[in-house]
């Protein structure tokens, strides 16, 4: 019977409002710590995407890089790499310069040359021609 009786005294202590709140309140640490390491984990792998995207980009960079040393070693890299640079040519050859003669349009010639009065003639006769 003591045993019946300590079993309900433990029971009553164990289910007492001051025992649920303390395991209420446990809960909400725990529960705080959790989400604290959730947030870090995440800005953590937002990071680690930034940094790898950086990282791709400069190792392209410095396939690119890589590629132009290894054409600038070469005399006709060195050449084309002056040639692009400036406007220069060796001796013996002669410079082409082409140059775009077309005259282009003024597009506001057509419209001045009427009038406005002949313009709205024609947005008033555009449907019937």
């Amino acid at each position: 019977m003591r045993e019946f009786q300590q079993k309900q005294k433990n029971q009553r202590r164990l289910y007492s409002r001051t025992a649920l709140l303390l395991l209420f309140i446990l809960v909400l640490i725990l529960i705080r710590g959790t989400w604290s390491v959730y947030q870090k984990a995440r800005i953590s792998s937002n990071k680690v995407n930034e940094i790898s995207a950086k990282v791709q980009a400069l190792e392209k960079k410095e396939k690119d890089l890589t590629e132009s040393i290894k054409n600038l070693n070469t005399p006709r890299g060195v050449e084309e790499e002056i040639r692009s640079k400036f406007s220069v040519v060796k001796e013996g050859e002669r410079a082409i310069v082409i140059v775009n003669n077309q005259e282009k349009e003024d597009p506001d010639a057509g419209e001045s040359a009427g009038g406005f009065w002949s313009r709205i003639a024609d947005f008033f006769l555009a449907p019937f021609h």
